[in-house]
């Protein structure tokens, strides 16, 4: 990128900070962002949960669009937790 491009996007970004402040704008948050960092902390990809959850890459994303519920986060973390297990298994 080249220096107007980053110019233009440092000012949107500072007139989207002053819009919030003004309007009381809630800073979006990312739906079920805890799963997403569980996972990411773990080095553990959504497409390999994806795949142990029964369903694609591009459906599993779709899903975590909205916030899940507790069954379903627990069985998604029990996942990240079963592919890091047996990778740790397979390097000794």
């Amino acid at each position: 990128m080249d220096g107007k491009e980053d110019n233009r996007k440092a000012a949107y970004g500072q007139h989207q900070q002053r819009k919030q402040q003004k309007t009381g704008e809630e800073v979006k948050r990312v739906a079920n962002e805890d799963i997403r960092e569980y996972a990411k902390k773990r080095n553990v990809k959504l497409w390999e949960i994806a795949a142990l959850f029964g369903c694609n890459d591009g459906n599993f994303s779709r899903k975590l669009r909205i916030e899940l519920n507790v069954s379903d986060k627990k069985r998604i973390m029990d996942i990240v937790d079963r592919i890091k297990r047996s990778r740790n298994n397979e390097s000794r």
